[in-house]
C-alpha cells in the first residue's frame, strides 16, 4: 500500500511552488528564507519541466496537424509557462529581499 498523505518534499516534488500553500506544513515554518527559496526553486523547475513534457507529448500525438482540438491545450501550457516565469522572477525576488 503506497502511503498518501502528502510532505512538503512530494508537494515540491510535484512542482507546488506556492509559499502559502507550502505554509500549511509545519517543516516550511523550520526552514530560513534561504532554504524555503531554494524549496519554491526546486518545485518551479519540477513545474516547469512536467509543463514542458505535457506540452511535447501533445505535440507529438499521431496525426497531431489533424486534430486542432489540441492547439487549445497547448496554449494553455504556453500561457502557464509564461506565468511560472513571472511567478519565479516575483517570489525569487520576495525571498531573497527577506
Amino acid at each position: 500500500m503506497t502511503d498518501s498523505i502528502m510532505t512538503l518534499q512530494k508537494a515540491v516534488d510535484l512542482g507546488e511552488y506556492d509559499p502559502e500553500y507550502l505554509a500549511t506544513f509545519a517543516e516550511w515554518q523550520t526552514l530560513t528564507p534561504h532554504l524555503q527559496w531554494r524549496m519554491v526553486h526546486e518545485a518551479i523547475k519540477n513545474r516547469r519541466t512536467s509543463l514542458n513534457v505535457n506540452w511535447a507529448e501533445i505535440a507529438n500525438q499521431p496525426n497531431y496537424s489533424k486534430k486542432p482540438h489540441l492547439k487549445p491545450i497547448q496554449e494553455s501550457i504556453e500561457k502557464q509557462l509564461k506565468q511560472l516565469q513571472i511567478d519565479e522572477e516575483s517570489l525569487q525576488n520576495y525571498f531573497l529581499n527577506k
